[in-house]
């Protein structure tokens, strides 16, 4: 994970805070992207349809 060896940011900012939040995400069954510590996608997220809405 590219996220784990940046250095720089203190605190939940850094590393640690980025692999806890990893970690949580994936316990709730997420699938994270192992090149974008904040992108992830349901396991079956193919069986729904793709909307379009305003936020």
């Amino acid at each position: 994970m590219y996220y784990a060896r940046r250095r720089g940011a203190p605190g939940r900012a850094g590393a640690g805070g980025a692999l806890a939040a990893h970690a949580r995400s994936a316990a709730a069954g997420f699938l994270g992207l192992s090149t974008e510590w904040w992108h992830f996608d349901a396991p079956d997220s193919a069986k729904y349809a793709l909307s379009n809405e305003p936020l």
